[in-house]
């Protein structure tokens, strides 16, 4: 179902009214961390390409999300 033309005019006005980082998944740079003080929780999700984990940081008890793909892990700082 397509979005009438008054919803697209109300909606018109939201990417220009949001930061860059908001709207511009083109040019964002995720930053990749080190998962060595890091244990697997659980399995979050599993796609095509890779999979997501839950994962705790043992030294501070805080837990982020760690992503496979390829074979390797990797920590993604949120």
């Amino acid at each position: 179902m397509r979005a009438s033309n008054g919803a697209q005019k109300n909606h018109e006005h939201v990417n220009p009214s949001r930061p860059r980082e908001y709207w511009d998944y083109e040019s964002h740079v995720i930053e990749w961390g080190n998962i060595d003080d890091y244990q697997l929780v659980r399995k979050f999700e599993r796609g095509k390409y890779s999979e997501v984990f839950e994962g705790v940081k043992i030294t501070t008890a805080t837990t982020d999300a760690i992503f496979s793909n390829d074979s390797t892990l990797n920590l993604r700082h949120r």
